[in-house]
């Protein structure tokens, strides 16, 4: 499902102009939460790593499907937005997948930017 380079820009400034206090955790929800940490993002050239706006580095893998990899099967990834190589229209083609486990507070707040 690709919604093109406009609505990609839009959800993102939508999701950083959540500021108040009261939405921060949403926020950081939204932005930061990804496991494991493999990905598999459609129109993405060649194997590459990249770094999301919070916690750890990406391995991004070519595909024409999205997927999600790690060390067992079934694992599951929520939102990853994250600073997609230039050249690569595959930004929102990462899927919203519900987690196996809810995460608690103090994981999602290990996802806090440090800026």
């Amino acid at each position: 499902m690709w919604y093109g380079e406009e609505a990609a820009s839009n959800i993102t400034s939508l999701v950083q102009s959540l500021n108040s206090e009261d939405l921060t955790r949403l926020r950081r929800r939204l932005l930061h939460t990804v496991v494991p940490q493999s990905v598999r993002l459609q129109d993405v050239a060649e194997a590459t790593s990249v770094t999301p706006l919070c916690g750890p580095p990406l391995s991004l893998i070519p595909g024409s499907f999205f997927t999600v990899g790690g060390a067992g099967s079934g694992a599951t990834a929520s939102v990853v937005l994250a600073d997609v190589p230039s050249g690569s229209d595959g930004f929102l083609n990462v899927l919203t997948i519900v987690p196996d486990q809810e995460l608690g507070v103090e994981q999602v707040d290990e996802w806090l930017c440090t800026e």
